[in-house]
């Protein structure tokens, strides 16, 4: 059974100054979003550190299976002894998903039961308040973890910068997620923050 972990923080500027330098809310050139859901600790036998890897897919073999999977050429698989995990490669668009970066496919390790089409993220339900990706950074820590950073805004917002970070333990059973967003505008804004399966 894989899990989905999802931690989400949200500020204005004038809140700003109570997150510290974390993450990436300042705006901060090469900025790392923290590990989610640091406290949430697995345990497993020493040999789950080989598993653990994070790359590009070189063809859509590689994918998890499962009649739901969608994977593809240049998509990033995360995966350790437990789960797989894809995330679509900026330009990789699909469904409401604005422009990748989000989840394509997730599924237990080595079991062909991928059932997820796409778990992106919004503040709302019209199409500017997806989250629209610009970068996308591989973080290879391995043993200890591996992670993929995505970087935009919102749908055609320039000023409500956005940052996401998908992470794996050698012994976590899924995917821990982390998402930042920040209104660097003057203008208040009315979010409901939520992951859309």
């Amino acid at each position: 059974r894989t899990v989905l972990f999802l931690t989400v923080l949200a500020t204005t500027a004038p809140g700003l100054f109570a997150c510290g330098d974390k993450g990436c809310l300042t705006g901060a050139a090469n900025c790392r979003i923290p590990t989610p859901c640091s406290k949430v600790a697995f345990t497993c036998d020493a040999t789950a550190a080989n598993a653990l890897a994070v790359k590009e897919m070189a063809s859509a073999a590689e994918r998890p299976g499962g009649t739901n999977a969608l994977g593809t050429k240049g998509d990033i698989l995360m995966q350790n002894q437990f789960a797989q995990v894809v995330i679509s490669a900026i330009g990789h668009q699909h469904y409401a998903d604005p422009n990748g970066g989000t989840i394509l496919d997730l599924a237990a390790a080595g079991v062909p039961n991928d059932g997820v089409n796409n778990i992106f993220h919004v503040v709302g339900i019209l199409p500017r308040d997806s989250l629209r990706y610009e970068t996308l950074e591989i973080i290879n820590e391995a043993p200890a973890r591996v992670a993929v950073q995505v970087l935009g805004t919102l749908d055609g917002q320039p000023k409500m910068k956005v940052a996401t970070r998908y992470e794996m333990g050698p012994c976590d059973r899924g995917v821990r997620v982390r998402t930042e967003i920040i209104n660097t505008s003057p203008d208040v804004q009315l979010w409901t923050l939520m992951d859309v399966f």
